[in-house]
């Protein structure tokens, strides 16, 4: 999916962007500890384009590979493990 061409997202914009519905992102911010937003002043959650592609991510491991909730968890531990191996072996 292509996502529009800026850096921040309100969560208003997220259900068209990503398919879920709300009260779905709002758990899996609690779920996923990747998924960050940041509040405003004025209490309005912003999203990076980072959280967005962490949530199409996790939205794959559930829904196109259906994976729980546990096990997606566990597979983006490891993919982080993996990364920061990768970053190391580099150096």
């Amino acid at each position: 999916m292509n996502l529009p061409p800026k850096s921040t997202f309100r969560f208003s914009e997220l259900p068209a962007i990503t398919g879920i519905k709300p009260y779905v992102l709002r758990f899996w911010e609690t779920e996923f500890e990747e998924i960050v937003p940041i509040t405003d002043e004025s209490g309005e959650k912003h999203y990076s384009r980072a959280d967005v592609e962490m949530i199409l991510h996790v939205k794959s491991l559930l829904f196109d590979e259906k994976l729980s909730i546990t096990e997606a968890k566990g597979r983006l531990r490891a993919q982080d493990q993996s990364f920061v191996q990768d970053v190391a072996a580099a150096m």
